[in-house]
């Protein structure tokens, strides 16, 4: 990037409001403000990754003083992943394949423009092994959250079937089982992939996901003011807030102006029952959202030793 300088060809700005989410050939006006600080902060801040680096990252370091420099630098290097992907893309992939680029699936956007940008500077790497190099390395990243999240949602199920350990035996030994747990997990996920719906419910995942974070940086704000140090407390709590203010209203905004275009056609039997699933959840969250945010207030006021 740097030895060739490239300039973008595609245009800085073109909407503050472009239709990005929505049911596939129904993509509703999607606002700046709250949809794009979402999209950005997934790439900083993860409420999954709270989860998952909980129960791994205490297993990977040696010290707990190291979580900083490893935390702040993996940051750093998503940083770069994701301004490499906007270069490449904007740069070299518009550059060459013009509208091509844009009518290919957004992962193969990167892939391709990626290769081309390696194979233009460096002539020893042909497009073609770029191509499939990328693809492999993009896959991955995939493969990797695929087996996580599929483990994580394995023990979701395992555990939601936990009430039923006396009432109904039999039917905990199944559920709790693993292999039964994992194929569940699996076969909404390919139901998901397969159906088209997991572009319905990415957004809303995204929601979800930095509403969990919301929720951790807020639990942070109650540690540092009560077993820190309080004059610390606004570093965390100002962006919490923030955060928390932008997926509340996001989560809002999903539930009124998304949710109904889902049931705009009868006779689309697949939206309407994707509309079903995800506004139910959405409004679930909303729920437990507001339940939190009051039980996070009680425990900010609480004095130290009662907290």
């Amino acid at each position: 990037m740097i030895s060739a300088r490239p300039l973008d060809s595609i245009p800085a700005f073109t909407s503050f409001s472009a239709k990005l989410i929505g049911p596939a050939g129904a993509l509703q006006p999607s606002p700046f403000w709250p949809t794009v600080p979402l999209i950005i902060a997934c790439g900083a801040l993860s409420g999954f990754h709270s989860l998952v680096a909980s129960g791994t990252s205490a297993k990977q370091l040696k010290e707990e003083n190291d979580a900083l420099f490893v935390g702040y630098g993996a940051m750093l290097v998503e940083g770069f992943l994701a301004t490499l992907v906007i270069i490449s893309i904007a740069s070299f992939g518009a550059a060459a394949l013009g509208d091509k680029l844009m009518a290919t699936p957004a992962l193969g956007r990167f892939v391709n423009s990626f290769a081309l940008m390696v194979s233009t500077n460096l002539p020893f790497l042909p497009m073609s092994f770029m191509t499939l190099f990328t693809a492999v390395w993009v896959s991955t990243f995939a493969l990797t959250t695929l087996d996580t999240t599929n483990r994580l949602g394995r023990y979701i199920v395992q555990e939601m079937a936990e009430p039923l350990k006396e009432k109904n035996p039999s039917t905990y030994k199944i559920l709790s089982n693993k292999w039964v747990a994992s194929v569940v997990i699996a076969f909404l996920g390919i139901f998901l992939a397969w159906s088209g719906g997991y572009n319905t419910m990415w957004p809303a995942f995204s929601g979800a996901n930095q509403l969990l974070a919301s929720v951790v940086m807020l639990t942070m704000a109650i540690w540092v003011k009560k077993k820190l140090n309080p004059k610390y407390v606004m570093s965390v709590l100002i962006p919490a807030a923030f955060l928390w203010i932008t997926v509340t209203v996001a989560l809002i905004w999903y539930e009124i102006v998304i949710v109904p275009v889902f049931f705009a056609d009868a006779t689309k039997t697949m939206n309407i029952i994707t509309g079903v699933i995800v506004g139910v959840i959405n409004l679930f969250m909303l729920i437990l959202n507001f339940m939190m945010i009051n039980s996070f207030l009680k425990n900010y006021k609480l004095k130290p030793e009662t907290a």
